[in-house]
Protein backbone atom coordinates (compact mmCIF):
# COMPACT_ATOMS: atom_id res chain seq x y z
CA UNK A 1 0.00 0.00 0.00
CA UNK A 2 2.67 2.16 0.80
CA UNK A 3 4.27 2.01 -3.10
CA UNK A 4 1.09 2.79 -4.11
CA UNK A 5 0.82 5.98 -2.18
CA UNK A 6 4.14 7.62 -3.16
CA UNK A 7 2.54 7.32 -6.42
CA UNK A 8 0.20 10.26 -5.38
CA UNK A 9 -0.01 13.66 -5.01
CA UNK A 10 -0.59 15.30 -1.46
CA UNK A 11 -0.40 18.94 -0.70
CA UNK A 12 2.35 18.41 1.66
CA UNK A 13 5.01 16.04 0.79
CA UNK A 14 5.57 15.66 4.59
CA UNK A 15 1.80 14.04 4.75
CA UNK A 16 2.57 10.77 3.45
CA UNK A 17 4.18 8.49 6.19
CA UNK A 18 0.67 9.86 8.10
CA UNK A 19 -1.68 8.94 4.92
CA UNK A 20 -0.26 5.77 4.86
CA UNK A 21 -0.72 5.38 8.73
CA UNK A 22 -4.25 6.16 8.33
CA UNK A 23 -4.99 3.94 5.23
CA UNK A 24 -2.70 1.32 7.29
CA UNK A 25 -5.09 1.52 10.18
CA UNK A 26 -8.50 1.44 7.98
CA UNK A 27 -7.28 -1.62 6.20
CA UNK A 28 -6.58 -3.28 10.02
CA UNK A 29 -9.98 -2.26 11.64
CA UNK A 30 -12.15 -2.55 8.31
CA UNK A 31 -11.05 -4.67 6.16
CA UNK A 32 -9.34 -7.68 8.02
CA UNK A 33 -12.71 -8.16 10.10
CA UNK A 34 -15.23 -8.50 8.10
CA UNK A 35 -17.17 -10.63 7.01
CA UNK A 36 -18.65 -9.44 3.50
CA UNK A 37 -16.37 -7.52 1.16
CA UNK A 38 -19.13 -6.19 -1.53
CA UNK A 39 -17.16 -4.67 -4.25
CA UNK A 40 -19.76 -4.43 -6.80
CA UNK A 41 -19.24 -1.76 -9.45
CA UNK A 42 -16.54 0.08 -7.56
CA UNK A 43 -14.68 0.68 -11.11
CA UNK A 44 -11.94 -1.90 -9.44
CA UNK A 45 -9.18 -3.14 -12.28
CA UNK A 46 -6.13 -6.05 -12.07
CA UNK A 47 -3.93 -3.82 -9.64
CA UNK A 48 -6.99 -3.48 -7.33
CA UNK A 49 -6.51 -7.42 -7.57
CA UNK A 50 -3.23 -7.57 -7.01
CA UNK A 51 -3.62 -5.33 -3.78
CA UNK A 52 -7.06 -7.54 -2.53
CA UNK A 53 -4.76 -11.10 -2.99
CA UNK A 54 -2.03 -9.54 -0.87
CA UNK A 55 -4.50 -8.76 1.94
CA UNK A 56 -6.83 -11.76 1.72
CA UNK A 57 -4.22 -14.12 3.85
CA UNK A 58 -5.48 -11.57 6.95
CA UNK A 59 -9.02 -11.79 5.78
CA UNK A 60 -10.25 -14.89 8.13
CA UNK A 61 -13.55 -13.67 8.31
CA UNK A 62 -14.96 -13.35 5.43
CA UNK A 63 -17.85 -15.77 4.03
CA UNK A 64 -18.92 -13.66 1.05
CA UNK A 65 -17.41 -11.50 -1.44
CA UNK A 66 -19.32 -9.80 -4.44
CA UNK A 67 -16.87 -8.36 -7.10
CA UNK A 68 -19.36 -7.90 -10.20
CA UNK A 69 -19.10 -5.35 -12.67
CA UNK A 70 -15.44 -5.09 -12.36
CA UNK A 71 -13.18 -4.85 -14.80
CA UNK A 72 -10.69 -8.26 -13.69
CA UNK A 73 -9.10 -10.57 -16.63
CA UNK A 74 -8.84 -13.88 -15.95
CA UNK A 75 -5.25 -13.89 -14.83
CA UNK A 76 -6.16 -11.16 -11.97
CA UNK A 77 -9.32 -13.63 -10.84
CA UNK A 78 -6.53 -16.49 -11.02
CA UNK A 79 -4.31 -14.87 -8.79
CA UNK A 80 -7.27 -14.72 -5.57
CA UNK A 81 -8.39 -17.85 -6.36
CA UNK A 82 -4.62 -19.10 -5.73
CA UNK A 83 -4.44 -16.75 -2.69
CA UNK A 84 -7.56 -18.27 -1.41
CA UNK A 85 -7.11 -21.93 -1.57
Amino acid sequence: MSELLKKKKFTNGADREVVVKLYTNVVERCLYPAVVLDYYGMGFADEDMVALSGWWRRCDRVHTMDLRSNDFNAKALDLLADVMQ
